[in-house]
């Protein structure tokens, strides 16, 4: 649907206000070129992660059940490692041509690919 243009008008002083308000803002937003990106975990990281933060919390219930406060502070603390850890297997990467959000728009719903698999099934 096309902006009439009052409409466009009124978004580009919009677009001019926000560049004045926070340029770092309208800069990141109007980058067309840079490609889309995901966050992706290291299974690594993920495994090792997650099992380091359930030792840690298995620790500081340990401590908490035998009224041991060191010992759930350093509990505390391997649950803050193994977090730490599982962060920093998180990276950046160029998302699949296919993850954009203009091509998902443009794909057919799940309803609708339902719906033609219904019908091909009633017509054959």
């Amino acid at each position: 649907m096309a902006l009439s243009d009052y409409e466009r008008k009124m978004l580009e002083q919009l677009e001019a206000q926000l560049a004045d308000d926070d340029p770092k803002l309208a800069e990141s937003l109007a980058s067309k070129e840079s490609p889309a990106t995901q966050t992706a975990i290291s299974p690594k990281h993920l495994v090792v992660g997650l099992i380091v933060a359930v030792v840690g919390l298995l620790i500081v219930l340990g401590a908490v059940a035998i009224d041991l406060i060191p010992l759930g502070v350093v509990g505390f603390i391997v649950v803050f490692a193994g977090l730490w850890y599982l962060v920093g297997g998180m990276s950046r990467v160029e998302a699949p041509a296919g993850a954009t959000r203009a091509s998902r728009a443009s794909r057919t719903s799940f309803m609708e690919q339902q719906m033609d698999e219904w019908r091909k099934r009633q017509q054959g």
